[in-house]
């Protein structure tokens, strides 16, 4: 049998994506500096700025489609989100340019700050890591850093987060060793200038189908899908239309980004804060329909408070900036673009945002490949110095690592490898674990050193191969897949785990939301199937909803189920979804409905005539296969299974903060489904029929339901 030859190297990162160009708007070859030519633009009539899209956008869609799909693939992204918006697409490719990569949330090891970096007191979120309710908690300063190495899909979010986090990436952040204070406020409210004025204003031109800023619509639809990319269809006049009705939101972004620009630059020369100046009233000359337009477009700005935002992010995060270990690593490989000064940060915030508007701008393939690898390096260090009060001895020191990240950046990838893999070997059993589940699938790296032969090449780096782990031939990385934003096809979740995902903490997520769900999968070998489901297709919602279509999949390409077991689990989902989603209460049926301590018996209609009832919004109507509750107690308690073949309907609702589920007889759901109707109805839908159980009386069957407060009875006034 012959064995495939040991790799040189290790690529934990896959093939580079495919070279792109990106076209940008044209300003006169008069404007030779980026002040200058964002004042061209700020004196255009909405009318003109509506005439200068067009053409760029005609450009824009002519650019092939392929490489727009293989750059989505290469950031790990869905291609939805990365062409959204056509500034968001080139938001996308300056992360890309710099190295910058999107990582899951739910399957990059949520890394707990050692107690010595943590910040004023209330800024360390002791949640930060857990589970609840499907949704995994991550600290307000935990979950993001200026200094961070790559962008973060959190499905729980908007798809809106994914350019604007790679927008912070290809800004940058300010460093310099010992910072003060008052240093890490600035380089603070710099470095958030341009992705907040992306996400207020230049990602609403042309994005999908969408008319401006929305907090209720990113909230309740989070997905961004390429067919709703109206701006890159083949309908050239509704795309035409579009661009026109979101054109003022380039003119705003302007205005905003130079009021916020020139309050930093004075807070910089004065030494002491400045508020940002109000945002601009419409142009005098502007017709009534464009003022208002103007309006809207920067009314979301007026609560926005960049003073006080980087304050807080001085609260959260100067503990660990000034700690020594977090200080030498950061002096040492800070990912590039880094200022050393404020003044720098503030060149290159401004030329961050001259290569978001205007110029073409270029990926290239083996420069981004190489700043990615880089990137990686620092992630898996920045990792280690946050998690362990020191650096372990035996790893690479801080200035190699700042040696492989200056490589890396300048487009030679071979050093990053290699102290990557000496990072692998070196670390210690625990640490390197939680270090490389950076939420993105590596290739496999050999396995650690565990005896003395592999401790000395591991020593002397004589061999930067070795042959492949046991997860390599499961995991396939940076192919291009479109909306599946490139991960793999196949995970082996049985055995070794994958490199750089933490399966366990997802599958750990699905437990604790849905036991039930979770202990039925388990009984018939099934966990890894709908954990491997997950991790291959990236979605964003909750995680119970997610969960139904995964569970589809995970049928799809599984071997048989018994006769009735995938009935069984989606039965259990939707039961477990329902009283995961029982949060609300409804004060009409706890607080105002009228009750009855005396027994409701044959004279219900007279006691209720006149009156009116409603059905609770807390509660939600199933119809299942069988007692889902009663079926999920058991399997997580051990016990006996109850029947499957016991069909019937319950509620499932809130009371008091409580979550109460009430199985309803015939004539309960006969009510309930009348509901809301004239109180005395009641007497008469409550009455047994052939065939239905008649051990309880109607004015039983109500008090039941008033009981529970899923219905609210509103006697008759007097």
């Amino acid at each position: 049998m012959t064995h495939p030859a040991r790799p040189q190297r290790w690529v934990p990162l896959g093939p580079p994506p495919a070279p792109l160009t990106l076209p940008g708007l044209t300003p006169p070859a008069s404007c030779v500096t980026p002040a200058m030519r964002r004042r061209w633009l700020a004196e255009r009539t909405p009318a003109q700025v509506r005439a200068l899209l067009q053409p760029w956008l005609t450009q824009l869609r002519a650019v092939d489609p392929a490489p727009l799909a293989r750059l989505a693939a290469w950031l790990r992204a869905p291609e939805g989100e990365v062409v959204a918006s056509p500034f968001g697409l080139r938001a996308c490719a300056l992360g890309a340019a710099v190295g910058a990569l999107v990582v899951r949330h739910e399957l990059r090891t949520l890394v707990p700050w050692a107690d010595d970096l943590r910040g004023e007191d209330g800024a360390l979120d002791v949640d930060h890591g857990s589970w609840a309710r499907g949704v995994l908690h991550a600290g307000r300063y935990q979950s993001f850093q200026l200094d961070g190495a790559f962008a973060t899909f959190n499905p729980n979010h908007s798809a809106r987060w994914t350019p604007h986090e790679l927008l912070h990436r290809a800004v940058g952040f300010g460093w310099a060793s010992g910072p003060s204070r008052w240093e890490v406020y600035q380089w603070a409210r710099l470095a958030e200038l341009l992705p907040v004025v992306h996400w207020f204003g230049t990602d609403l031109v042309a994005r999908l189908r969408e008319r401006g800023f929305d907090t209720t619509r990113d909230a309740t639809a989070p997905h961004a899908h390429r067919a709703e990319a109206v701006w890159l269809g083949a309908d050239e006049a509704a795309a035409a239309a579009h661009v026109d009705a979101t054109a003022t939101w380039l003119l705003s972004s302007v205005a905003h980004f130079d009021a916020e620009l020139r309050a930093s630059a004075a807070e910089a020369a004065s030494g002491t804060p400045v508020a940002a100046e109000p945002a601009p009233p419409p142009p005098d000359d502007a017709a009534s329909s464009e003022a208002d337009a103007w309006r809207r477009a920067l009314d979301p700005v007026r609560g926005l408070n960049s003073h006080s935002d980087a304050v807080a992010y001085v609260s959260g995060h100067f503990g660990r900036l000034s700690s020594a270990r977090v200080d030498a690593l950061l002096s040492a490989c800070a990912p590039r673009p880094v200022a050393t000064t404020t003044t720098g940060l503030l060149s290159r915030v401004e030329a961050t945002f001259d290569a978001l508007l205007f110029g073409p701008l270029t990926v290239n393939p083996a420069l981004v490949h190489a700043r990615a690898h880089g990137r990686l390096l620092y992630d898996v260090a920045h990792r280690v110095v946050h998690a362990e009060r020191r650096w372990p001895a035996a790893a690479p020191s801080t200035e190699d690592l700042g040696a492989a990240c200056a490589a890396a950046w300048e487009g030679d990838c071979a050093p990053a490898q290699e102290t990557l893999l000496a990072l692998w070997r070196r670390l210690p059993d625990g640490v390197r674990e939680e270090a490389f589940a950076v939420g993105m699938p590596l290739c496999a790296p050999p396995a650690p050193a565990s005896d003395a032969r592999d401790a000395a090449d591991a020593a002397d780096g004589a061999d930067a191969g070795g042959a492949p782990g046991p997860a390599a031939h499961a995991l396939t990385s940076g192919s291009p897949a479109g909306e599946r934003g490139g991960e793999p096809q196949a995970l082996a979740l049985m055995g070794a785990p994958p490199v750089g995902l933490d399966v366990q903490q997802l599958a750990a997520g699905v437990q604790s939301a849905t036991p039930g769900l979770w202990a039925w999968l388990d009984a018939h070998g099934r966990t890894g199937a709908l954990v491997s489901a997950l991790v291959s297709t990236p979605s964003r919602g909750p995680l119970v909803s997610r969960l139904a279509s995964a569970l589809r999949r995970a049928r799809d390409e599984s071997t048989p189920w018994p006769h009735g077991g995938d009935e069984v689990a989606e039965a259990l989902l939707t039961f477990e979804t329902a009283v995961l989603a029982a949060t609300v209460r409804d004060d009409v049926a706890e607080r105002l409905s009228a009750t009855t301590t005396a027994p409701l018996g044959p004279d219900l209609e007279a006691v209720l005539a006149g009156g009116r009832l409603l059905a609770s919004a807390a509660f939600a109507r199933l119809e299942l296969p069988f007692d889902a509750a009663e079926l999920a107690w058991a399997l997580v308690e051990g016990e006996a299974w109850p029947p499957l073949d016991d069909p019937g309907v319950w509620l499932v609702g809130n009371r008091a903060g409580d979550v109460v589920v009430v199985r309803l007889s015939p004539q309960m759901d006969r009510l309930w489904r009348a509901l809301p109707c004239p109180a005395e109805d009641a007497a008469s839908l409550l009455v047994a029929r052939a065939g239905e159980p008649d051990e309880l009386g109607p004015g039983e069957w109500f008090a039941e339901l008033l009981d529970a407060s899923a219905v609210a009875w509103l006697p008759a006034a007097r």
